[in-house]
């Protein structure tokens, strides 16, 4: 730093000073105005949330998860029915759980499938109206 010879220059190098510190403060204040936003909880839940939603590799899992319980539940109601015996119970979650782990593990080979079925049905459809 050069020395200062004048008071003219003191005032100046002050005045320099002086704004510097201002524009430090405001930039201070602007970066805890910032981090207290993000450590709020609201905002942390939400910026969770988004970062779960963008995922499509976790939302291909959630469905393919609900799938799989959804297609276990109907299964034990079909083959408990309305009966009231244990050993049925019994047999039914073995076998709500055994589809359930089945659908679980192959869902994208049974979504390829259901996908496969839909085109085939729908083509069909569309090639019938087209003879018309």
């Amino acid at each position: 730093m050069p020395y200062i010879t004048s008071t003219a220059k003191l005032k100046e190098a002050i005045q320099q000073l002086e704004f510097e510190r201002v524009n430090k403060e405001q930039l201070l204040i602007k970066d805890f105005q910032q981090a207290y936003t993000f450590i709020k909880p609201v905002s942390f839940f939400r910026s969770t949330l988004n970062d779960v939603f963008s995922s499509p590799l976790l939302i291909e899992n959630i469905i393919g998860t609900a799938i799989s319980l959804a297609s276990g539940y109907v299964t034990k109601k079909i083959i408990i029915g309305r009966s009231d015996s244990k050993i049925r119970k019994l047999i039914g979650s073995v076998v709500e759980f055994g589809v359930i782990n089945m659908i679980a593990r192959r869902h994208v080979v049974i979504e390829l499938f259901g996908r496969f079925l839909l085109n085939l049905f729908f083509k069909k459809d569309i090639n019938s109206k087209n003879r018309d």
